[in-house]
This record gives C-alpha cells, sequence and structure tokens, in this order.
C-alpha cells in the first residue's frame, strides 16, 4: 500500500531553512515509530535496501523560500509510506498528539491529510507526457559516487523499482526498460546542480524541470510507465528520498 500525507503546522521558533530539516524529520518519524512499536521501528531503520519511506524537508505553500522559517510560519512536511504497519504508526501518533519537537522548538499541528493510493488510482491519474519539477536535489547512488542527471532509464528504473516494492509485485525492470531511449523521450531539459547540505554532509544533486513524453510500442508497458510518471509526485526520485532528496511535482502537459 501506499499513503501519501501531508502534515500542516506553525513553528512556535524560527527554524533554518535547509536540507537538513529532512534529515530531523527522518529522526522524528523513527522517534514516533519506536515509541508505536520498537521492534516494528528497529526493522525498518535497519533495512539494507531502499527504506518504505520517503519524507520531504519543511516546506512554506509555496516551496522554500529565504534562509529562514520565522516563527509562526504556515508550513508542511509531506510523507509517503509503502507499508501498512508504519502507516498504523503515524496515525497511532496523529490522533494522540497535537504537537511535535523539532529539537528545542514545537511544532503545532494545525490540519493533517491522509491519500492511500492504490493501482487503480495511479491508472486514473497516469500521465503520457508530462513535466517534472525537481524541487530538491535529485541523483542517483551508483557506488562509490552519485550520478547527476535525469537520464530516463535512472528515474524510471528507480521509479519501477519502488513500484514493485508498494504494491508487493516481481517485475523484471531491465526488460521493461530496454530500449528505453526510444520509448521515453526527453523533449524539454532545464536544471542545474545544487548541494544538498546537511549537518554532517553534503550531497551534489540536480534541481529543475525535465519534460518526458512515454511512446511505447505494447500498450501493457506504455499503461505501466505512465502509471510510473504519476507515481513521482508521491514518492519522489532517486537517492536518500528518506532525507528530503529527489522531491518532485508532476503536471501533465
Amino acid at each position: 500500500m501506499l499513503s501519501y500525507w501531508t502534515i500542516h503546522f506553525r513553528n512556535s521558533g524560527r527554524i533554518q531553512n535547509s536540507m537538513d530539516t529532512g534529515r530531523i524529520w527522518h529522526g522524528i518519524f523513527f522517534d514516533i515509530l519506536k515509541k508505536y512499536n520498537e521492534e516494528m521501528s528497529n526493522e525498518h531503520h535497519n533495512k539494507p535496501s531502499k527504506q518504505s519511506f520517503s519524507i520531504s524537508p519543511i516546506l512554506n505553500e509555496n516551496g522554500k523560500m529565504g534562509r529562514f522559517f520565522q516563527k509562526g510560519s504556515y508550513l508542511k512536511v509531506n510523507i509517503s509510506l509503502y507499508d501498512k504497519d508504519i502507516h498504523k504508526g503515524l496515525m497511532d501518533f496523529i490522533r494522540k498528539n497535537k504537537i511535535m519537537k523539532f529539537g528545542n522548538i514545537d511544532l503545532l499541528i494545525e490540519e493533517v491529510s491522509c491519500k492511500l493510493i492504490d493501482e487503480k488510482l495511479l491508472q486514473e491519474q497516469s500521465i503520457k507526457r508530462g513535466r517534472i519539477k525537481f524541487i530538491t536535489p535529485t541523483a542517483f547512488r551508483i557506488n562509490p559516487v552519485n550520478y547527476i542527471l535525469p537520464d530516463p532509464r535512472r528515474v524510471f528504473k528507480n521509479l519501477s523499482r519502488s513500484y514493485s516494492q508498494i504494491f508487493d509485485i516481481e517485475i523484471n525492470h531491465d526488460k521493461i526498460l530496454e530500449e528505453i531511449e526510444r520509448n521515453i523521450i526527453v523533449e524539454g531539459l532545464r536544471i542545474n546542480t545544487e548541494i544538498a547540505e546537511y549537518k554532517k554532509f553534503q550531497i551534489t544533486g540536480f534541481v529543475g524541470e525535465v519534460t518526458y513524453r512515454i511512446n511505447h510500442r505494447k500498450e501493457e508497458t506504455q499503461k505501466y510507465l505512465e502509471k510510473l510518471l504519476a507515481l513521482a509526485g508521491y514518492i519522489g526520485i532517486g537517492y536518500k528520498t528518506g532525507m528530503g532528496m529527489g522531491q518532485c511535482i508532476v503536471l501533465r502537459k
């Protein structure tokens, strides 16, 4: 399953506006899970592969602006959960609490929305031609380095792996994505590099806009790729989406 949460809140003190808010939210989220079910929290935290969630950094309604969020700002964080048990853990917390701790600052919860995303909904929202707005630095991990271009193969293979994980489906990603350059066309590109600055490390990624058009000769594969493009707006793309990287907005063209 996939549940997409947006938590709106006001801050009791000034918050520095940086990608590191995504790392802090990562810690807050695991604290919530630990109090709900410590064994489950440890299981998800120690996963060797991709974790079962993605989290945005703190955002205002118009995206990130300025160096700080002033006291009393109306802010939000988006959280996507791929597992029913961690969904229950967050729901349990939201039911019982109106305040979240962000270091020594209180986050006063004002509004919470949760949308359940299934394969049928993604089919209804499928996108053949769309523009992805990468709003936080995006990269793909290729040990020991990061790849920082929106290559269609890397974008859609990453989304395909997430889709497989979320809906518990075995998928031959390489077969689906063979000759991808003929099937997914980059029609527009306006990107630049940006550094995601965390407390103890930095990661360079790309931000900006890329327009993709999907044109596959096999109808079944075409529909699947169109669902992946719709999925991107809910879960993000690439490396460290659990700490705020790879967050994006998808617009149909």
